[in-house]
């Protein structure tokens, strides 16, 4: 009697040779996802280093940790509630329009902050308010960014993609 062969299929489809075969950067063997992935990189530590950045001002203008929780509630509120509404429109709209409108106003924004800091006449709502509104624009900015770089692959690519992707945002987090 023939000796029983283990199943080597996956619950997902994937057999064993399939798993073996998946190589974890094949994304970057194509152009426009790795000028994708720098341009998110630098996107992202641009973002970071403007927390950074507001965070030390408003301390220096105020001296005031609760002005700092102040300030992260009024990016983070924003950014939760548009988000909600950002997936939808990310899915509806035109991604790359998404994606290039809310990084002019996050980009509006930023130039805004460092005027009112060079005229000397930035003042503590100033900073808040802008924040808000890039918080807005971060909540739209999210949900396309995890939906356009799918669009920049194969198929068969996807997988080493939607990970070095993640890899990317938890290293960003």
């Amino acid at each position: 009697m023939p000796e029983a062969r283990a199943d080597t299929t996956a619950p997902h489809g994937d057999t064993e040779l399939d798993r073996r075969a998946i190589r974890p950067h094949s994304a970057f063997r194509y152009p426009k996802f790795r000028i994708w992935m720098g341009g998110s990189f630098a996107a992202m530590a641009g973002v970071r280093l403007n927390q950074v950045a507001l965070t030390v001002l408003v301390f220096d203008i105020t001296g005031d940790a609760l002005d700092l929780g102040v300030l992260a509630a009024a990016t983070a509120a924003p950014t939760i509630v548009v988000s909600i509404y950002g997936g939808v429109l990310a899915d509806r709209l035109n991604t790359r329009f998404v994606l290039a409108f809310s990084t002019a106003v996050i980009a509006s924004t930023l130039t805004t902050i460092a005027f009112l800091v060079v005229t000397d006449s930035i003042e503590l709502w100033h900073i808040f308010a802008l924040a808000a509104v890039n918080g807005m624009a971060l909540g739209l900015d999210d949900p396309a960014r995890e939906t356009y770089f799918t669009s920049l692959i194969p198929v068969g690519a996807l997988r080493s993609a939607v990970t070095n992707n993640g890899a990317l945002r938890a290293s960003n987090s």
